[in-house]
């Protein structure tokens, strides 16, 4: 198993995979590798309350903060300080079924917005342990 650090660079505050969506270019941090200095931004992200009806709640205070318009399609207007020091990995850290291009071997795979989770996990279950007898 890969670890995320390495892959982060030092100045990195935080880091996660950036996805091209038809919601636009989204940042998502549900792999989210983040440093000390987050802090107190997780302490702004909890206090900001107009975001909790928000599908993306936690992810929607972030983006704001990141200089991002929020309400889809989302893209970035003004890049802030929280900004300049994310680190965007691969998207092979945080893999959603209809991302293109699929990364050959994923990290990590994203089962969110189906309506049978457990039958992709199975897939995917299937699918790792294709991958290790390739691998190994």
């Amino acid at each position: 198993m890969d670890d995320f650090a390495p892959h982060v660079p030092a100045g990195a505050w935080q880091a996660m995979v950036r996805h091209n969506t038809g919601d636009g270019d989204v940042p998502n941090d549900d792999m989210w590798f983040v440093r000390k200095p987050m802090i107190p931004v997780l302490d702004t992200i909890w206090g900001m309350t107009q975001w909790l009806h928000h599908g993306w709640w936690e992810q929607a205070a972030l983006l704001e903060l990141m200089g991002y318009h929020v309400i889809q399609p989302t893209h970035l207007i003004k890049p802030t300080e929280l900004f300049d020091h994310t680190h965007f990995l691969d998207n092979s850290w945080n893999v959603h079924k209809w991302d293109n291009p699929q990364p050959k071997y994923p990290r990590f795979q994203h089962a969110t917005m189906w309506p049978d989770r457990a039958a992709i996990m199975r897939e995917w279950a299937q699918q790792a342990q294709r991958w290790i007898r390739e691998l190994y």
